[in-house]
């Protein structure tokens, strides 16, 4: 009797097992631009909880003869970039600011008036039709700048929407992820770069990462910080400013996801329906920003219109 308990023991714990296998062996593989690899993860973590069948790896790196299913493209391409057979959807959106060591010494005075968008671009951007000397009196602050040294989503997000290729953009290149732009200001008090406000804001609290502020900006070009622009101290506040009105000194840029016609893997609608269902009340979290409802329709509708 306990011999036959214990052979069914066996087979149940085999059986069990083998199932375990078999759901393990259902992968969706992502990657793409990193600075949404919090998000992303989130999101895989919380589809997992449901569809437990489905390994989603968010994964910088491919290993030797894995593909990936879905990539992120957080930058607008041109035509020609996009290949024929791809498809994509949008799954959210991202904005980004200027922001300066704590202690750098034009904190203070931009902290007062604000940047007005056109002192905004001659901060950070060459001109190439002016000369040397035009360029030297526009030196209005003294400061270090900090941009990607390799083509990266953010910086060409950054530069196209004031209308400017990547190479434009002012500063020492600074290799690796876009958090090391914020690593290299911390450490320089003259320091001062752009990034995403995943990086800007610690998302716990809420408030600005230590070291570091936003270089408030004058929405309205008047010459002063008006009391509805004084929101840089909290995550929240730029959040709910940004979903409500387009500012045209902030560039916000959308995720992109894309995907091959070709790939047969199923879970790949399975993924994307349930983000733009159930996963988009994690954005705020992590500092992204959620699409007005006839924007989210619109991409549930492209992605059921994709074959």
């Amino acid at each position: 009797m306990k011999k036959r308990l214990l052979n069914a023991a066996l087979v149940l714990l085999a059986s069990a097992s083998l199932n375990a296998q078999n759901i393990s062996q259902e992968k969706l593989v992502i990657t793409g631009t990193k600075f949404t690899y919090p998000l992303l993860e989130k999101w895989a973590k919380e589809f997992e909880a449901i569809h437990p069948e489905v390994d989603v790896k968010v994964v910088s790196k491919l290993q030797a003869n894995e593909t990936a299913d879905l990539k992120i493209v957080s930058h607008e391409r041109k035509k020609e970039e996009i290949p024929q057979a791809e498809k994509s959807v949008v799954l959210g959106k991202y904005a980004i600011l200027p922001v300066a060591n704590i202690n750098n010494p034009a904190l203070k005075n931009i902290s007062e008036k604000g940047l007005k968008e056109k002192e905004y671009k001659e901060l950070f951007f060459e001109d190439e039709s002016e000369q040397f000397e035009e360029k030297k009196k526009k030196s209005k602050y003294e400061v270090n700048l900090y941009t990607r040294e390799s083509r990266s989503c953010a910086p060409i997000a950054f530069a196209s929407h004031f209308g400017y290729e990547q190479s434009a953009i002012k500063g020492k290149g600074i290799s690796g992820e876009d958090k090391y732009l914020i690593y290299a200001v911390k450490k320089d008090t003259a320091g001062v770069t752009y990034n995403n406000l995943g990086f800007i804001y610690d998302l716990s609290t809420r408030k600005t990462v230590e070291g570091i502020a936003v270089l408030p900006l004058d929405f309205n070009n008047n010459g002063k910080l008006d009391a509805d622009e004084k929101i840089f101290d909290n995550l929240d506040k730029v959040i709910e400013r940004l979903e409500n009105e387009k500012i045209s000194s902030v560039p916000v840029e959308n995720i992109n996801v894309v995907y091959n016609s070709d790939n047969n893997n199923k879970n790949i609608k399975l993924f994307l329906s349930w983000v733009l269902d159930q996963g988009q009340k994690y954005n705020h979290d992590y500092g992204f920003l959620n699409f007005d409802t006839e924007t989210l329709s619109k991409q549930k509708e492209i992605l059921t219109l994709n074959k």
